[in-house]
């Protein structure tokens, strides 16, 4: 998880491409920037702070400013990817600083719990060296000791009772108790299992509870993953590209152009990871289609006369319409048209009906004004007059 902010100025301090030309691993490092890193052919894999990270084609990495991060295995020859560096801002190193005060705490109560678990696992095994009599003495003992350190009616409280405040010895000697409170404890064997491994999963649920007062403190900042699928986001990598380009241009508007592209590309990803472009299909014949209608708004085009310039019929421009944009090609243009026209009106006070109807494909001012009511509920005269009280105001 990163946290990354909003619309910020940026600086870019490196960008390129590279080629794996033999086997190589990702260098082994801490940067004072992130490090953005997006796969283009191959596969690789990164760590960073311990946690593994399986690249494929399409995938783009972002390694926090800050974080140790490294190569553990060589990635095969041919393995091509693009990369930028860009400076963290004020706001993100805080955020870190708060994120990385949290793992160090999370990291030191599995610290202690590990410590823990190994001292009940020492116990086990002394309890298990020895004699029967030890064991019934020691029993003796706790019940004594325990019940000096609670109330009489505490100790007979029926749920507790032979329970609660117990030493039960089983067959095979494994010993268990628990305290006052009722919390119960029993030794397990960890000499197979090791130190626990460090769980991403409760690690996200904390880092996600801890930072939320955090996060309100600072709203521009936006959660994002730190591992990103775009195969099905062709724009991130546009964009990628057009930052590279812009990053070895000499031209006066360099900088400027590096912070837009870097926004475009978080634009892109908070749109992505949100979900809601989970449901688009890109399709770069219905782009063009739909940049056919932007650049072309005098022209009302039936679905056969579109589907003619493409090469392909209407029933397949409509299917292929409803999978990326989950409306028909029709439906689609009428939105788009009418949407024009609420704008042209607003913006263009001393224009007639006629001239909306002639300059974005309409038959006439009626069959206008018929599909403006049916969509916005109101007629364009009043939509006018609307926007022309709010202008006097």
């Amino acid at each position: 998880m990163i946290y990354l902010e909003k619309m910020a100025r940026r600086q870019v301090t490196s960008a390129n491409y590279l080629t794996a030309v033999n086997e190589r691993k990702h260098p082994d490092r801490i940067m004072k920037e992130h490090d953005f890193l997006y796969l283009l052919d191959g596969e690789w894999e990164i760590c960073e702070n311990g946690v593994r990270y399986q690249l494929q084609t399409d995938d783009l990495l972002i390694l926090t400013a800050g974080r140790h991060h490294w190569g553990e295995k060589l990635c095969r020859p041919g393995c091509r990817h693009m990369y930028f560096h860009v400076l963290p801002t004020q706001s993100e190193m805080q955020m870190e600083q708060e994120r990385a005060a949290l793992e160090a705490a999370w990291r030191e109560q599995q610290l202690l719990e590990t410590e823990r678990r190994m001292t009940l696992r020492t116990v086990k095994q002394e309890w298990k060296a020895m004699g029967k009599g030890e064991k019934v003495a020691l029993r003796t003992e706790k019940r004594e000791r325990t019940y000096s350190e609670m109330t009489e009616q505490e100790w007979f409280a029926p749920e507790k009772t032979g329970q609660a405040n117990a030493i039960s010895v089983t067959e095979d000697w494994e010993y268990s108790a628990s305290d006052a409170a009722g919390q119960q404890w029993q030794c397990t064997d960890l000499a197979a299992a090791g130190p626990k491994e460090r769980d991403m999963t409760d690690m996200d649920k904390m880092e996600e509870s801890g930072m939320q007062d955090v996060a309100k403190r600072l709203p521009e900042i936006i959660p994002c993953a730190s591992l990103l699928h775009c195969q099905r986001e062709p724009r991130i990598r546009k964009y990628f590209q057009e930052l590279i380009t812009a990053y070895w241009s000499q031209d006066e508007e360099r900088e400027n152009r590096l912070s837009l592209f870097f926004n475009l590309i978080l634009c892109e990803l908070f749109t992505l990871q949100s979900g809601t472009a989970k449901n688009a299909v890109p399709d770069p014949m219905i782009e063009q289609v739909r940049q056919k209608l932007y650049s072309n708004p005098q022209i009302f085009y039936s679905s056969k006369e579109m589907a003619e310039q493409f090469y392909i019929c209407a029933r397949t421009l409509n299917n292929r319409f409803q999978r990326a944009c989950g409306v028909t090609f029709s439906s689609y243009q009428m939105e788009i048209k009418l949407e024009m026209v609420r704008e042209f009106l607003c913006l263009q006070p001393d224009a007639t009906l006629h001239d909306a109807a002639v300059n974005f494909g309409f038959y006439d001012e009626f069959h206008l004004s018929k599909a403006f009511r049916k969509k916005y509920g109101q007629p364009p005269s009043k939509l006018r007059k609307e926007a022309s009280v709010y202008r006097r105001k």
